[in-house]
């Protein structure tokens, strides 16, 4: 999987300055699994140069919405979940094989 942080930054506004990361879960192959997106008003101008620990931060933040996303295609590349109707007398496949 190749996983990408695609980050803009807003011109600054009354001292404040509007960020947002995209991260992008692709395939090996470049299809799109899906995005995770961040949105921050900061102090402007304050990750002109290095992040340092910020960059870490944002990372963290993201974790959930990218596992979800991992997750997602697992599922999909498994032939997803199998939900029945209710009161259906079909037997799930991962109940049949046991």
């Amino acid at each position: 999987y190749v996983l990408r942080a695609i980050v803009t930054a807003d011109p600054p506004k009354q001292e404040e300055q509007r960020i947002a990361i995209v991260w992008r879960v692709e395939r090996p192959n470049g299809d799109l699994m899906g995005e995770a997106a961040q949105e921050n008003a900061i102090d402007a101008g304050s990750l002109d140069g290095k992040w340092g620990a910020t960059a870490g931060y944002a990372a963290t933040a993201a974790v959930d919405g990218i596992e979800e996303i991992m997750d997602r295609g697992k599922a999909s590349k498994m032939g997803g979940a199998i939900t029945l109707p209710p009161n259906s007398e079909l037997v799930p496949p991962a109940e049949r094989r046991q």
